[in-house]
């Protein structure tokens, strides 16, 4: 409902490390990526700490390529700027959980864990750093040359390339935008367990009370509306294993 004086500054310094061009938007991609693409977390009243914060974009300029996004004052203008933020989406979802299923017949078992969201949004920093602010001599994702602005006239989602004037090294880096807020919603099977347990079988007759067979797998599938790398803020691994339990 209020916040300090200190979070006010902290607001203002975001804001300026956003905004520290130099006087160009142009820079070094290795020096300054992350203090000025991602999203910031920013303290509003009445507002949530998980909104995103973004410039609202228009899409890209057909004859010039660059991105134009609508100002405060609902005009057009061709330039970022930490004083245009809004409110894009939020990362809370409306609805998140998990559920499972426990099925068993003649010595099979079978248990699932589902994990689910729906609602919220997401800002697809995966698409900024892989597509659109790539440089074009690294390993790059085929659409930072098929799908992005070339000539005047071309309808596209992702803005030209900056001039060759500036440096090898120079590319112009991609500020929040509305333009890469997308709908997060995800399901995904999060472990598998199956077991398989013999009875009345040929080897109990060797002095075997019990043989159980078994195999587990974690992160078995995984769905979602947006299309990101996954590991890259949180590590994740899919690994599996398989056992066998003899009681004599």
């Amino acid at each position: 409902l209020k916040i300090s004086n200190s979070l006010r500054a902290y607001n203002d310094e975001q804001d300026r490390q956003s905004e520290s061009t130099g006087g160009s938007n142009i820079y070094n991609i290795s020096e300054v990526r992350g203090s000025i693409v991602n999203p910031k977390i920013r303290f509003v009243e009445g507002e949530s700490m998980n909104s995103v914060w973004v410039n609202k974009s228009l899409g890209i300029d057909p004859v010039t390529g660059r991105e134009l996004f609508m100002a405060k004052d609902g005009s057009i203008v061709s330039e970022w700027s930490a004083q245009n933020y809004v409110i894009g989406g939020s990362t809370d979802p409306k609805i998140e959980g998990t559920f499972g299923t426990l099925f068993s017949w003649k010595g099979l078992q079978l248990s699932t864990t589902f994990r689910y969201r729906k609602g919220g949004q997401l800002y697809n920093q995966t698409l900024v750093d892989k597509v659109q602010d790539i440089d074009p001599r690294d390993n790059a994702d085929v659409r930072a040359l098929t799908e992005r602005w070339q000539k005047p006239g071309d309808i596209v989602r992702f803005a030209a390339f900056t001039s060759s004037a500036y440096g090898p090294n120079a590319y112009a880096l991609t500020r929040p935008t509305s333009r890469f807020v997308e709908d997060y919603d995800y399901l995904e099977l999060a472990t598998l367990n199956v077991s398989y347990e013999f009875e009345n079988n040929k080897l109990l007759r060797y002095g075997i009370k019990r043989l159980k067979l078994l195999f587990y797998m974690n992160d078995v599938f995984h769905t979602s509306t947006v299309k990101i790398e996954r590991g890259t803020s949180y590590p994740y691994a899919r690994n599996f294993s398989i056992g066998l339990q003899m009681r004599f």
